[in-house]
């Protein structure tokens, strides 16, 4: 399918195969993990080849879908942006196996601004920023995840922060659109 898409401009393309092969490529990774880190971490790379080669023909179906939108009356502002989650969930899931923790981050926080309401991302959100040494968004991340509703936001590791915390640092965080995702 990949070879069939790839020499087709990115809004007559698909972007699921590439999310498939993506996700193929990283549960190949993990299956080496243990046994051949350099076999996991050529795969994983692989993966990231595969999820970001997806990404022109998903941001370009957005555009459409937006200009029809338009056309029909809506507001540009009132749009939401579209996209395909598993996609850069999967990038972000791969890049941080890797350890690029910055770029995984970019790609959260874009599958935040597509699906807002998926408490998981803001958890996943702020285990980035704790890696990356953010602990005041790391703390906010945590914190929006909680009033989503789950459950399993852990706020134990932020004990320091609370003592030294100012009001405001727990205030819901503006999810713009990462640069590298426009």
């Amino acid at each position: 399918a990949v070879r069939i898409l790839s020499p087709l401009p990115p809004e007559r393309s698909l972007n699921l195969p590439y999310a498939s092969l993506g996700h193929f490529w990283t549960l190949r990774g993990d299956s080496l993990r243990d046994r051949d880190p350099d076999g996991a971490a050529e795969a994983y790379r692989a993966a990231v080849r595969a999820f970001r080669a997806g990404i022109p023909s998903d941001r370009a179906h957005n555009l459409l879908e937006h200009q029809a939108d338009i056309a029909r009356g809506w507001a540009p502002a009132a749009l939401p942006d579209d996209g395909n989650p598993p996609l850069y969930m999967g990038l972000a899931q791969v890049l941080e196996q890797l350890g690029r923790f910055p770029e995984a981050l970019d790609a959260v926080l874009y599958c935040i601004r597509v699906t807002p309401a998926d408490t998981s991302l803001y958890s996943t959100a702020s285990r980035l920023h704790e890696k990356l040494g953010n602990n005041r968004e790391a703390l906010q991340y945590a914190a929006q995840s909680a009033l989503l509703g789950e459950g399993a936001a852990r706020f134990d590791r932020f004990e320091p922060q609370f003592s030294k915390a100012v009001p405001g640092d727990c205030a819901p965080v503006d999810h713009g659109t990462p640069e590298s995702f426009r």
